[in-house]
């Protein structure tokens, strides 16, 4: 099942005559999750699916409802924002060997494969050093450094 029908059938709608509209609807909570800065909203995750559901009752007018489901959306929005797998982005040194990384003013030891893990908002020309690199790196998307 596509989103759109998903949402369809949580509206209670089994005709085409809204599918625009609702379309609509999904692509703004898609956006406005992003302006919260939550940059992960795959459709197939519960929490964004869920999220997205109660933003599109708020706004498509269940009349005295609707400010109960824009109240929970809000709040839904605020606990995912502050969620690390959904607000921020990943970035992963694979440096081959156990080692202290810096990345952004934090230093992590890796793990015994070499591994350390940061989460980051976007943001550009970020500094990280480990064994004999250093340099910046662009974060905007899950980022893997090395290996």
């Amino acid at each position: 099942m596509t989103l759109l029908s998903d949402m369809k059938t949580a509206l209670r709608i089994s005709n085409t005559a809204y599918d625009s509209e609702i379309q609509d609807l999904i692509d703004a909570a898609k956006l406005n999750l992003g302006i919260a800065g939550i940059y992960s909203t795959l459709e197939t995750d519960p929490l964004i699916k869920r999220a997205i559901t109660t933003y599109v009752k708020a706004q498509f007018g269940y009349g005295e409802d609707a400010e109960r489901f824009q109240n929970s959306y809000d709040m839904m929005k605020q606990q995912i924002a502050m969620a690390s797998e959904y607000a921020y982005y990943t970035i992963t040194f694979n440096t081959g060997e156990q080692c202290k990384v810096t990345f952004d003013g934090e230093t992590k030891e890796t793990d015994s494969l070499g591994v350390a893990i940061f989460h980051t908002r976007e943001k550009n020309h970020v500094p990280y050093s480990y064994l004999d690199t250093s340099e910046y790196v662009d974060v905007a998307e899950d980022t893997t450094v090395g290996g």
